[in-house]
């Protein structure tokens, strides 16, 4: 069977801007657009950028850049079973976009119960969106 790809172009370096925020303030970088729509909502804000997936993330480090961000921050997925993999990818981007000159910190949600992947939209869909607010995903780190 034919793999259908949904992407029309280059991925690699690319992302989806779902929200520009505030000039020189945060940004959010977020695996899928389910995840960056929950953090635009949070965060209304901030600037949320769509990686498409999380091998893109270490890619964006020139498109960050443009909107001079105060902090990066990787809404990272919490995926059980692929954690060790997913943890190691989430930690390489961070490596490789710190090297390139931003202050990058990674927000992972705890899991939630009977699931074996918890991302950020999980939570907003669980616990609402004033959850979020209150949750160590929107505090600063610096």
């Amino acid at each position: 069977m034919e793999s259908v790809k949904l992407s029309k172009g280059k991925i690699e370096g690319s992302a989806g801007i779902l929200q520009k925020g505030m000039p020189n303030g945060q940004v959010y970088l977020a695996e899928g657009i389910e995840t960056g729509a929950s953090i635009a909502m949070a965060n209304p804000k901030a600037t949320v950028l769509v990686s498409f997936g999380i091998s893109n993330l270490k890619n964006l480090s020139e498109l960050v850049k443009r909107f001079k961000p105060v902090e990066v921050i990787i809404a990272a997925d919490n995926d059980l079973k692929a954690q060790i993999k997913t943890l190691e990818e989430t930690k390489k981007a961070q490596a490789v976009l710190s090297e390139s000159g931003l202050h990058v910190t990674i927000k992972m949600p705890h899991s939630l119960p009977n699931q074996q992947k918890t991302d950020w939209n999980d939570v907003h869909r669980e616990k609402g969106v004033g959850y979020l607010k209150k949750e160590r995903l929107l505090a600063s780190s610096r």
